[in-house]
């Protein structure tokens, strides 16, 4: 069992918790990113986890084989995208059948991607200015979002 974290470094730090207990907790450094991490996430269901930058760069990697092998893929980045506060963390959440993961953004948009391809599966236009926080329903294809607007919005995707 690992922990993922981050900070403001192109680096991120994956803690084994099986030693937990122990003087010094053993950690794994992943590099790969050229930017600020900004956010992390674990898919608890197939063994992965996701990584953007601050560059919106988002890494797929697999802990299949760990600490062995890592696996890592650069899925696609959205080149329309203008990230205007690229220290603000937009968190990353995931659908519990490991289909798609999506994230917020600051400019009002919630993306929404494939996990096997890293495709923009669709994207929704509906805050004004930062999306702070996105969950999705434990079992219907419903996911909701929150914004500095003040909304809460409620969708089937």
């Amino acid at each position: 069992m690992f922990l993922v974290s981050s900070g403001l470094s192109s680096e991120i730090f994956l803690w084994d918790l099986k030693k937990i207990g122990k003087r010094s907790l053993k950690y794994y450094t992943l590099k790969g990113h050229g930017k600020n991490i900004v956010s992390t996430g674990v898919v608890r269901k197939n063994g992965l986890f996701f990584s953007i930058d601050s560059s919106f760069s988002i890494f797929k990697w697999s802990m299949d084989k760990f600490p062995i092998c890592f696996q890592r893929k650069n899925l696609e980045k959205d080149k329309k995208f203008i990230h205007k506060n690229p220290l603000k963390p937009f968190p990353i959440s995931f659908d519990f059948n490991g289909m798609f993961f999506s994230h917020g953004s600051s400019n009002g948009k919630t993306f929404l991607f494939s996990q096997q391809s890293g495709k923009i599966f669709k994207h929704f236009s509906d805050h004004f200015g930062n999306v702070n926080d996105i969950s999705f329903h434990p079992k219907k294809k419903i996911l909701c979002s929150c914004g500095n607007d003040g909304s809460l919005v409620v969708r089937d995707y």
